[in-house]
């Protein structure tokens, strides 16, 4: 029996299809019932692997397990994964019952100290292998969660020298770290001389303090090629990620086009955005401080450096701050407008707020109508107004 082939553009277009529509599933069986789209409906498949989804502890722990004896089975599929993330090895629930509650309500269970500790030991023996198969990875992520942060100092000899290696490697120019603990000197300065990262997201990054004076040996930076930098310094910290922040802006100061900063702790920003010559998007948080200490530094600085390349600003809130705080501030709000005129702001196009609520909510006034009364010059340069909803869990 002759079989028909199809074209490779109809080919690409049937999984280009499956794929813009999250189609997982079909993608999975198109995978097995076509040998002509085999190949492609693999290579979307794994292209973006997650490894700490919000589930059952025992269960996410079962998934480093199975992906390490899929990519010895079939090593075909390494080379499809571009983005990696990880997390969650914390051993905060060992020792005390822990009552999951990721099932339907007739499913819950109890998770003693003891199967959590074994989830953490199932992952932390598997990672080593995996981070060892995937050589074509461009993103990879740690995303521990704020109440069980990874503690650098509880993982495994093997499993830190497999993370402190792999984010080496020339495929990755993306990386993103959340909530790591206790990270030696020696990882922060391997990060600061990636000199192939494009994008870097460092958020409650806590440096060992028994080691923390080893840095000061670190008094420049390799990563001449960053586009966007994150950062998120740990609160409290005798060293967050000032120091840091501060050689990375100096290094990437012709390439950085997107810098966003959120800090609870420190009042002034430790570092000068006022260097960058190409900077395009500046994201800050206003919640929790008045303009003259959460934004009005950045923009002097920015005023400072006269480089007129800002486009965007984006200004993130929670709900009930952005509403209470801010209906007394309108002076605070003025000055902002005012700053906004000086030549270095010519070329801004548009103001984002993005803010955080639990629904059901609603304001007062809408927030686009209230930010434009807050900005009237600003408003008559035509600068746009918008805003993003991000809806809490």
């Amino acid at each position: 029996m002759q079989h028909t082939v199809l074209p490779i553009d109809i080919t690409d277009a049937i999984i280009d299809e499956l794929d813009v529509n999250a189609d997982k599933k079909s993608l999975a069986s198109v995978s097995l019932a076509s040998r002509t789209l085999c190949a492609r409906a693999q290579a979307r498949l794994f292209q973006v692997i997650d490894l700490n989804p919000i589930c059952c502890p025992s269960l996410n722990s079962k998934r480093y397990t199975y992906f390490k004896e899929l990519l010895i089975e079939s090593p075909g599929l390494r080379q499809h994964v571009r983005k990696l993330s990880i997390g969650d090895f914390s051993l905060a629930f060992s020792g005390t019952p822990y009552k999951c509650q990721h099932h339907a309500k007739d499913d819950l269970h109890m998770l003693s100290g003891e199967i959590m500790e074994g989830c953490f030991i199932e992952k932390v023996q598997s990672l080593p292998f995996i981070l060892d198969m995937l050589p074509r990875v461009e993103h990879f992520a740690i995303n521990s969660q704020y109440a069980s942060p990874l503690v650098w100092g509880k993982l495994p000899v093997a499993s830190r020298y497999a993370i402190a290696t792999f984010i080496q490697q020339n495929s990755i120019t993306s990386l993103h770290l959340n909530m790591l603990k206790n990270a030696p000197s020696s990882f922060i300065i391997k990060i600061a001389h990636l000199s192939q990262l494009i994008s870097l997201r460092l958020e409650n990054i806590h440096v060992d303090p028994e080691d923390v004076s080893h840095l000061t040996n670190l008094t420049k930076s390799s990563l001449t090629n960053l586009r966007e930098l994150w950062l998120v310094p740990e609160s409290p910290s005798p060293y967050n990620i000032n120091l840091l922040g501060a050689l990375i802006l100096q290094a990437a100061r012709d390439t950085l086009e997107r810098f966003t900063w959120y800090s609870w702790t420190c009042l002034f920003p430790p570092i000068n955005v006022g260097i960058s010559r190409n900077l395009k998007t500046l994201s800050l948080q206003i919640w929790g401080r008045p303009f003259s200490v959460g934004i009005q530094p950045f923009l002097e600085q920015l005023m400072y450096g006269e480089q007129a390349t800002l486009e965007i600003i984006e200004l993130r809130a929670m709900q009930l701050i952005f509403d209470e705080g801010l209906k007394g501030t309108r002076e605070d709000w003025s000055d902002f407008d005012d700053l906004l005129q000086h030549s270095v702001f010519s070329k801004l196009m548009e103001i984002c707020l993005i803010e955080y609520y639990r629904p059901p909510y609603e304001h007062e006034l809408p927030v686009n109508i209230f930010l434009k009364s807050m900005f009237p010059k600003t408003c008559a340069r035509g600068v746009d107004f918008t805003l993003v909803e991000m809806y809490l869990q």
